[in-house]
């Protein structure tokens, strides 16, 4: 029978501990975590940041079967590109309609959603914020020359 909790898992090796895991049970999608590969890109129409955005509960665990609305918003010398979360069988949009919009919005699957940035010709810097859902504080991407 299935009780919510946590799962802890630790490893030996010849007798000693080597390693210890511990999982919970998530609650309710609360906040997200974005992470992004770079921060820094060239102001040539071309460069992008890829933004790994997780789910979240309250307690900052994983929400591994969160399928919640993500919106991006940009500002600065940067578009969005597209969007993705890897489900299987998203057929929504992956990109906005318009190339110069400011905001796009995707669900997430199982707890995760991306978006690619990518930087116009302009340097400058630029300030994405994520919503409906709370997250940490904006990723700031600075675009040179």
């Amino acid at each position: 029978m299935y009780r919510p909790g946590s799962l802890k898992a630790v490893g030996y090796v010849n007798g000693r501990r080597k390693c210890v895991e511990q999982v919970f049970t998530a609650g309710a999608p609360a906040q997200l975590s974005v992470s992004a590969d770079r921060v820094r890109l060239k102001a040539d129409s071309r460069d992008l940041s890829v933004l790994d955005i997780s789910v979240l509960d309250s307690k900052g665990h994983f929400a591994p079967t969160a399928c919640v609305p993500v919106t991006v918003t940009v500002d600065g010398p940067v578009r969005i590109l597209g969007a993705g979360n890897g489900g299987p069988a998203f057929r929504g949009r992956e990109r906005p309609l318009d190339p110069s919009a400011r905001s796009f919005t995707i669900d997430s699957f199982n707890g995760h959603a991306q978006f690619l940035i990518q930087a116009t010709g302009q340097p400058g810097t630029a300030v994405v914020r994520f919503g409906p859902i709370p997250c940490e504080e904006p990723v700031c991407i600075t675009v040179v020359k």
